[in-house]
């Protein structure tokens, strides 16, 4: 009986963050799909809040992936870690099951996401790696 009230306690704590997370926030809840990624308006929360902090503007990020390998080029400075940060934060969320800070979002589920840290960075999120059954993409 208490593990049943305390279940039931757990998972209304848990909805009830992720709607102020969502009410602070914003962004959706992704569609699950069979195969890829694709995402509309998409923002990578710690260098949003700090671009408003500095005042400076901040640019979402939206793109779509389709299966296979992905190559993302650009010159220094150009967004390119943002942007894959930017993903893996909003997969991680969505894998959990938590609002995904975009304005639409569409994956499919990953058999296995794994991180990689380095070095002193502060600005969060160093490196992805996300494994499914229709490849692997690693940011």
């Amino acid at each position: 009986m208490i593990s049943k009230q305390t279940e039931c306690i757990g998972e209304f704590d848990f909805s009830l963050a992720c709607l102020q997370f969502r009410k602070k926030y914003g962004g959706c809840f992704p569609n699950i799909s069979e195969t890829g990624l694709e995402f509309v308006n998409s923002v990578y929360v710690k260098i949003k809040e700090k671009c408003e902090t500095e005042g400076k503007r901040y640019d979402t990020i939206s793109a779509g992936f389709s299966g296979g390998v992905s190559l993302i080029v650009g010159s220094n400075m150009g967004g390119k870690t943002s942007a894959l940060k930017t993903i893996g934060q909003n997969v991680v969320l969505g894998s959990l099951g938590i609002p995904c800070v975009s304005e639409s979002f569409s994956m499919t589920l990953f058999d296995r996401i794994n991180t990689v840290f380095r070095g002193k960075e502060e600005d969060g999120l160093s490196g992805v790696r996300i494994r499914g059954k229709k490849g692997c993409m690693l940011f």
